[in-house]
């Protein structure tokens, strides 16, 4: 796709049409982006998409074939974690445009492949992590700059119970997902507190599986220390309740997230309401339209997109380093 193109001249493929693809198709709708093809091994499910929000689009099961026809300059990957490097790399392979659920990848070494495939490829890497737009965010990110934080503390407290395993087996098998509760939900808050500080120096955590929904963690607990300041951290799916995601930086001031809710001590800092109409889930947020669209603005000016193939892993990191940890204080 040439610099300076309009949105509405990209020509974008949804690979994946399981529960997360219907969030992007809305957003790209949203955004005037043009979907032109849904693609999933399953091809009812891509059928059912395709009817459900009226789109003149084809329909594959073949991700390969999709990418090589050159019918398509952008995918959009919402397919199972394990099936994500290998869809990134053979898209920049073919020099299109990638959007990338998280994680980036499972592991490491494909970490490595899909970065090394970006510096030789003409497409550009996007990674999904949608709440670093929402309006209270943005703010507490300014606000988080100049607040000389020295504790810290984030929570993500939801439940999943067995069905939502059984509707998705793959969520509970960790070579499939990588992991559970850490890698799949709460990596999203993992990476706001890197956002916020910067990395982390040392890593100390445990992990557990108390509801053996598969093989994967549903509970894990921990202490990150970066510079000058200790953040303690507990993510679990084993909750019989979904509540609202909680980050507290404590320095000059006292910053508070709940939600998509921010307070600066104790005060709360009230935002656009017709945003927070928009959320698709109270607790968690939709920050998916402004991220997509934000994406293909970066692709039409020619703006680097600032969660990239590099940023967009080192929350990912993290989360390997915590996964090893095993109770075991480790460098990041």
């Amino acid at each position: 796709m040439m610099l300076q193109a309009k949105k509405s001249q990209f020509s974008v493929a949804v690979i994946g049409c399981g529960a997360i693809a219907p969030v992007h198709i809305n957003a790209l709708l949203s955004a005037g982006i043009k979907i032109s093809a849904l693609c999933d091994i399953d091809i009812n499910k891509a059928a059912a998409l395709k009817e459900r929000f009226a789109l003149d689009c084809i329909l594959s099961n073949n991700y390969n074939a999709l990418v090589k026809s050159k019918a398509i300059d952008s995918v959009h990957i919402c397919t199972p974690h394990s099936l994500h490097a290998e869809m990134t790399i053979f898209a920049l392979e073919n020099n299109i445009n990638v959007f990338v659920e998280k994680p980036l990848a499972v592991n490491r070494d494909e970490v490595s492949r899909i970065q090394a495939a970006a510096k030789k490829s003409k497409g550009k890497v996007g990674v999904c992590f949608q709440n670093r737009y929402l309006p209270s965010i943005v703010e507490a990110k300014e606000l988080a700059a100049n607040n000389m934080t020295n504790n810290a503390f984030f929570s993500v407290i939801w439940a999943r119970d067995e069905k939502y395993f059984m509707e998705a087996p793959w969520r509970g098998r960790i070579k499939e997902s990588g992991g559970g509760a850490l890698i799949n939900q709460g990596i999203h808050t993992l990476d706001l507190l890197i956002w916020f500080l910067g990395n982390p120096n040392f890593i100390t955590a445990n992990a557990s599986n108390y509801k053996k929904f598969g093989d994967v963690e549903d509970s894990v607990s921990g202490l990150l220390e970066f510079d000058g300041i200790l953040a303690s951290f507990y993510v679990t799916t084993a909750s019989v309740i979904n509540r609202p995601i909680n980050i507290v930086l404590k320095g000059k001031k006292q910053i508070e997230i709940e939600g998509v809710e921010l307070a600066l001590d104790g005060v709360a800092r009230h935002f656009d309401e017709n945003f927070e109409q928009r959320l698709i889930k109270k607790y968690w947020g939709n920050g998916h339209i402004i991220i997509i669209k934000d994406f293909y603005d970066c692709l039409c000016s020619g703006r680097q997109f600032a969660i990239n193939e590099i940023e967009g892993a080192r929350a990912l990191k993290a989360v390997f380093k915590i996964y090893e940890s095993n109770g075991e204080r480790i460098k990041y």
